[in-house]
């Protein structure tokens, strides 16, 4: 009986370790629109395979039917399926693995080689998402990034401080905006006959009340 309850775990273990590892990073919480592939080991007929998390944040399973997964940690989800199928199953071994990720959005605008709307899988970091949009051109300010929150808030960053100090690099939410402002340049056709024309006026009405 012991060799038999050995064997079985040994079985077990080798299924569970040539099954694929999900790429998700393990601090990755999951979102509406996720596939997962959920194996029951020994028990292909409870195995889903491309299950998409609802808006709600379930999925749907055998035998336990739907299960509340969004904003859960992979580990977090094995867990909790794990405890839903002992009802059922004796020592249930539960993999997740995460088939697809749900594209997260960030608009990158600006004084960048290619402005525009990324797509991500997980939250970039703003140097990635400046990267991701060819970096900021000559013209940049980069001292005065502006960061807008999908929530409205703003936050402004100086990309050479962030990039001495790299820990300091933060993460951008999906739906915010990267707005890389431009540096200022005088035009020397324009700026400076106009800036020399308002200096004589000046200079005219003051000797003009000086009289």
């Amino acid at each position: 009986m012991k060799r038999r309850c050995f064997a079985l775990a040994t079985t077990a273990t080798l299924l569970a370790w040539q099954l694929p590892v999900s790429a998700a990073p393990p601090e990755y919480r999951l979102c509406p629109d996720d596939t997962l592939n959920v194996t029951v080991v020994g028990h292909p007929d409870l195995s889903v395979t491309d299950e998409a998390v609802r808006p709600d944040g379930r999925i749907s399973l055998p035998l336990v039917s739907q299960m509340e997964v969004g904003g859960e940690t992979v580990d977090q989800v094995t867990t909790d399926l794990q405890r839903a199928y002992r009802p059922f199953l004796t020592s249930p071994l539960i993999v997740v693995n995460v088939q697809h990720f749900h594209s997260l959005r960030i608009s990158v605008l600006g004084q960048v080689e290619k402005p525009g709307v990324y797509e991500f899988t997980t939250e970039p970091s703003l140097t990635e998402a400046l990267a991701a949009a060819g970096g900021p051109t000559p013209r940049a300010d980069r001292g005065d990034i502006d960061v807008k929150s999908p929530l409205g808030s703003s936050e402004r960053f100086d990309l050479d401080r962030l990039l001495a100090d790299p820990a300091d690099i933060p993460r951008i939410q999906e739906g915010s905006a990267i707005d890389v402002p431009e540096v200022w340049y005088p035009n020397l056709q324009q700026d400076i006959p106009i800036a020399a024309t308002v200096v004589l006026a000046v200079a005219e009405a003051f000797l003009y009340f000086k009289r």
